[in-house]
């Protein structure tokens, strides 16, 4: 009986796993199409009751207790971003937006 339960949990596991993946990979194809970005994976930041803490000091966590794990993780995290290359021109979407915007407001009011 104990090795059937032990197999359920384990087929469930698995299900549970490639469910996850699926739509990972559903996420990474959506946004490549619609937002005309790719998704990358740079980290984690896992759980901590230093970010409680400092929430309620209202102060960020990186500030408030910066030995913690979770500001360790945001640090890493950060620290891989500030290494991505910047866009040479604008791509399109947000970029042409705030390009405009930008424009209208040094150009004066539009009337």
């Amino acid at each position: 009986m104990y090795k059937y339960v032990v197999r359920f949990w384990l087929f469930s596991f698995f299900i549970i796993i490639v469910i996850i993946i699926v739509i990972i990979i559903i996420i990474n194809i959506r946004s490549d199409r619609f937002l005309d970005v790719a998704l990358q994976y740079v980290g984690a930041v896992p759980y901590d009751e230093c970010v409680r803490k400092a929430v309620q000091k209202q102060r960020a966590v990186y500030e408030a207790f910066p030995r913690s794990k979770c500001a360790l993780a945001f640090k890493a995290i950060a620290q891989k971003v500030d290494t991505w290359p910047l866009p040479a021109n604008p791509r399109g979407h947000l970029e042409f937006f705030v390009e405009r915007l930008v424009h209208q407001t040094s150009a004066g009011p539009v009337q």
